[in-house]
Parts: structure tokens; C-alpha cells; sequence
């Protein structure tokens, strides 16, 4: 992926550009949410310029809309454990 660099520095989109660059590629807020392994409320705040992503989120956030790469693997539920092990 293209990454946009300013005198070597890591330029990030705002929130509000984010959310075009979701809509323009017919993304919801949950399918979002699913690849950067998120909560929809956390999208929403992003678009909203109440919370900065990680650089991480944010890649993952720009890999979705371009389908680019994988979805972020999530490594612990919503209650903070493991996953479970399917039998």
C-alpha cells in the first residue's frame, strides 16, 4: 500500500475524510468495524474526530476501503479473554 509522507512523517486523514473515503466504497460502519476488528461505536467516533486511530487502525481502515490486504485478527473477545477453540 501507497503510504503519503511529509518531510518524513506519517500524514493521517481526519475523520471526516475517513468516513468519504468509507461511503464513497459502500462500506458500512460494521463492515468496517469487522475488518479493523473494532466496535461500530468506535468507527463512529473516529468519524466523528472524537478518537485518533492507531497507525495500525488506521492502515487497516485504508486497506478495507481499497481492498487491499487482510482484516485485523482479533485476539481477545469483547470481555477481554481468548477466543474460544471450535471442537
Amino acid at each position: 500500500m501507497k503510504r503519503h509522507y511529509y518531510n518524513g512523517a506519517h500524514i493521517m486523514l481526519n475523520g471526516d475524510k475517513l468516513r468519504f473515503l468509507r461511503v464513497t466504497h459502500g462500506i458500512r460502519q460494521k463492515d468496517m468495524a469487522d475488518w479493523c476488528a473494532m466496535s461500530p461505536r468506535y468507527v463512529s467516533g473516529i468519524e466523528r474526530n472524537e478518537y485518533s486511530p492507531s497507525k495500525e487502525i488506521y492502515d487497516a481502515w485504508l486497506n478495507c476501503c481499497y481492498g487491499d490486504g487482510e482484516p485485523i485478527k482479533r485476539s481477545e473477545n469483547r470481555h477481554g479473554s481468548p477466543p474460544k477453540e471450535k471442537k
